[in-house]
């Protein structure tokens, strides 16, 4: 990650390097736009997981998405 300001979203959601991780971390102590942004990415995703409920879905409502995604 060069420019940790651009990437944040990319640690947050750990699709990085150790070695990005730990420049990000030092990054954190300097740079109050990044702090700020980081507290409301990681926010953000843990409200997310918490709303969601995976619902069961009918099997006629499957097919009926299929089709249509399918149709030719």
């Amino acid at each position: 990650m060069e420019n940790y300001c651009d990437n944040l979203l990319d640690y947050v959601n750990n699709q990085g390097t150790a070695n990005e991780a730990n420049g990000l971390m030092e990054h954190l102590h300097v740079c109050q736009r990044c702090q700020g942004n980081i507290d409301l990415y990681c926010e953000s995703l843990e409200l997310m997981q918490r709303d969601f409920t995976i619902q069961d879905v009918p099997g006629s409502l499957k097919k009926e998405i299929l089709d249509f995604v399918f149709e030719k």
